[in-house]
């Protein structure tokens, strides 16, 4: 009798919180369901959520990548359109960053259509827009290198590649000595093993040891392990940049910072840090100072042509 008893007891219990359970989750008039937590749902509806509407840009996005030609090259003069209608008097082009978001996946597009002038006319129109951005300045400058290349433009992808050097993230300086290589093997094909012998010259440079004063140094000098520093035979187009630098006053962080990055694409690396470095007075928080200093640093690599002097730079920073 006392088992039975207490398997009923259990059994209200059990009955009593589900109860509970069922009177928290079922939803008051009005309200929607909360998101089933469940690994196995008990219907194919509820096992389905509802899809966040895409962006007019994801959108625009889509149909660049999209298999039908024809739709890309729709896409590719609605992103022509929308570029234009921006508002130019926003020189460091804070508010029209989203716009320029967008521009790397029509420029793939227009890579694979073979419109490499399309690609470079673009490119410079996308850096004009957002100079400050540094992360797209520099995808759009790597895209102009591309199209260089595939258009068997040789000098001008070599000008190019120099530029992307200088203004690239440091995180990225991988890439801009890969696209160098690439570069220099396709201008000048009759230097045998040239990119291989800028790679060497590039790694032997690249120590970060902060009492080194050799291997950084000697890329400030030009001269290497492997002989003289390629880069410095390499002369960077700046007309591109002069309209666009001339148009940025010094007056606030953002535009200090556009216009570095606008001089590091000119190869003119010493300037460039006197506006990295008067930005620096203008930081309002932790983030800009961040940038700030690798801002600096990438003008060090740019004037040395290696990244252990900008290295030590930062290394000398964070030790503040």
């Amino acid at each position: 009798m006392s088992v039975r008893f207490l398997s009923l007891s259990w059994m209200a219990c059990w009955a009593l919180a589900a109860a509970c359970v069922a009177q928290n989750v079922a939803p008051k008039a009005g309200q929607k369901p909360p998101s089933d937590t469940s690994t196995t749902p008990t219907t194919p509806a509820e096992a389905k959520t509802p899809k966040r509407p895409r962006t007019k840009l994801e959108a625009l996005s889509d149909r660049l990548n999209a298999s039908a030609v024809e739709v890309q090259v729709a896409a590719v003069d609605e992103v022509k359109s929308m570029v234009g209608r921006l508002n130019k008097s926003d020189v460091a082009g804070v508010k029209r960053l989203p716009a320029v978001k967008v521009l790397p996946h029509c420029l793939n597009t227009l890579m694979s259509l073979k419109r490499f002038d399309d690609v470079e006319t673009m490119a410079l129109i996308g850096i004009s827009y957002a100079p400050a951005a540094t992360q797209y300045v520099a995808k759009l400058q790597k895209c102009r290198v591309e199209a260089f290349i595939a258009a068997g433009k040789g000098e001008a992808a070599l000008s190019a590649a120099k530029a992307y050097y200088n203004v690239v993230g440091m995180g990225e300086t991988d890439s801009a000595v890969d696209l160098m290589g690439t570069a220099l093997f396709n201008a000048r094909p009759n230097e045998k093993g040239i990119a291989v012998r800028f790679k060497k010259q590039q790694l032997s440079l690249a120590s970060t040891g902060p009492a080194d004063s050799s291997a950084g140094d000697a890329g400030a000098g030009g001269e290497t392990g492997v002989g003289e520093n390629l880069l410095r035979s390499i002369v960077v187009d700046p007309k591109p940049f002069e309209e666009m630098i001339q148009r940025i006053q010094f007056d606030d962080y953002g535009k200090l910072i556009a216009k570095g990055n606008l001089l590091l694409l000119s190869d003119k690396a010493k300037e460039a840090r006197a506006c990295f470095e008067s930005a620096e007075a203008l930081t309002n928080e932790d983030k800009e100072l961040a940038v700030v200093t690798e801002s600096v640093a990438r003008s060090i690599r740019a004037e040395t042509g290696a990244i252990a002097p900008a290295n030590r730079y930062i290394l000398a920073r964070q030790s503040k």
